[in-house]
């Protein structure tokens, strides 16, 4: 199976999950609506943790699907 690259734009941290809320939370209507994607990170215990996030336009989400849909073909 063939992986895409995601390039985050800042490093992970812990404080992801809080930094996507307010985001929304103050400014909703200039923010993009199209999609997220997420990075998790599993911990030792079994549960996971949103380190890094970034919005994504149709055009990026399109052209994962894509090279996805192309991986699993191969």
């Amino acid at each position: 199976m063939t992986v895409i690259p995601i390039v985050f734009t800042t490093p992970d941290t812990p404080e992801a999950q809080a930094l996507l809320q307010n985001a929304y939370a103050q400014h909703t209507q200039l923010l993009p609506q199209t999609g997220i994607i997420f990075k998790v990170l599993q911990l030792p215990d079994g549960s996971e943790q949103l380190v890094n996030w970034q919005v994504a336009d149709a055009g990026q989400i399109e052209a994962i699907a894509l090279g996805l849909t192309v991986s699993e073909q191969l």
